[in-house]
């Protein structure tokens, strides 16, 4: 199919976004591109004008099913037209009806992290608590998609972060740990949900997080359910247990390192001045030289290297103790790795 231009109608993108119904690459008459739009197919592809005149007709049932199951405000919520979502609730749809696995226009919008049609939806009188025929809340189906956002703000109106499918008995934590889902996790965490839940086989969030190689959920869900440290101040002859926020007591300072020998000094005449210039009397290069810190990323350029011939820096890395013995340390060619 070729590229349409920038100067395509929308009748023209419609047409050939049609033309996929029959396959891609049949010739197709243009007698069977002229497919009706009706109210559901309106819903989906985002026709505002089509859906606004089905409605002021006054003669469809805008909470009809087609075919699959669908209405048209299922296929709004779904594929995100927040607008034509808006303009069927004003004019009265219900807003509860499920497709046939159970699956609420609040689950579809869920699913497709579709914010503002979740907020149209709530707004609505959707309920956030009904399950597909998985078991399966709203909540659920974000937590899955990995929706971030969507979860927040569910969460946020109240969804229960503790309801278990009874499939395997997951949880939404669970269901997050087990997916790779970090910040999905540290939310649910944060919202104050039960860490050490078990499913069906026993096992616990943290516990599918390590069997699927989240280590980084592991942290998580450890740090999360680690004892709060206690802070102690010396008393007089014992030591007081006080609580983080307890200010009769300064926190304790951490021991700083002995200075070593005072240098010297700018005041102290030119002598000083050349140790610390590091250049002689008379602008002479003196026996002290500059000493880079422990660390220190850098090479000696003696010159050796051609301009053709490129080489590793001669360093050895302050983190990998496997740079020691890594070929760049011996200053080989790249050509020669």
């Amino acid at each position: 199919m070729s590229e349409l231009s920038d100067e395509a109608s929308e009748s023209e993108l419609l047409s050939r976004s049609l033309s996929m119904w029959h396959g891609v690459g049949q010739m197709i008459c243009r007698e069977e591109l002229d497919v009706p739009l009706d109210l559901h197919t309106a819903s989906s592809v985002g026709q505002y004008e089509v859906v606004q005149e089905c409605i002021q007709r006054g003669d469809l049932d805008l909470n009809k099913r087609n075919c699959g199951g669908w209405t048209p405000l299922m296929y709004a919520s779904y594929i995100g037209h927040d607008t034509i979502v808006h303009l069927l609730l004003e004019a009265g749809v219900n807003v509860n009806i499920p497709t046939p696995e159970g699956q609420t226009p609040l689950m579809l919008a869920s699913s497709c992290g579709n914010e503002s049609v979740a907020y149209f939806l709530l707004q609505q009188g959707a309920e956030l608590e009904m399950k597909d025929i998985h078991g399966w809340t709203a909540l659920f189906h974000c937590t899955s998609a990995g929706h971030q956002q969507m979860v927040k703000f569910l969460l946020d109106n109240g969804a229960n972060a503790n309801c278990k499918e009874p499939v395997y008995g997951y949880t939404p934590l669970m269901e997050a740990a087990a997916s790779g889902h970090e910040i999905i996790v540290q939310y649910l965490l944060n919202h104050g949900v039960k860490a050490d839940v078990r499913d069906n086989t026993g096992a616990t969030a943290r516990t599918l997080a390590m069997k699927y190689g989240h280590t980084k959920i592991v942290g998580l869900i450890d740090l999360h359910a680690a004892p709060v440290p206690k802070v102690f101040c010396r008393g007089p002859g014992k030591y007081e247990e006080l609580s983080s926020s307890d200010e009769s007591c300064s926190a304790p300072q951490r021991q700083r390192p002995v200075r070593r020998t005072k240098g010297p000094s700018i005041h102290d005449g030119p002598q000083a001045l050349a140790k610390i210039t590091a250049v002689g009397i008379g602008g002479k290069q003196s026996r002290y030289e500059q000493v880079p810190p422990q660390g220190y990323v850098t090479f000696n350029d003696d010159g050796s290297c051609e301009a053709d011939d490129i080489r590793n820096r001669d360093v050895t890395s302050p983190i990998n103790e496997q740079d020691v013995e890594s070929s760049s340390s011996r200053g080989e060619p790249l050509s020669q790795k």
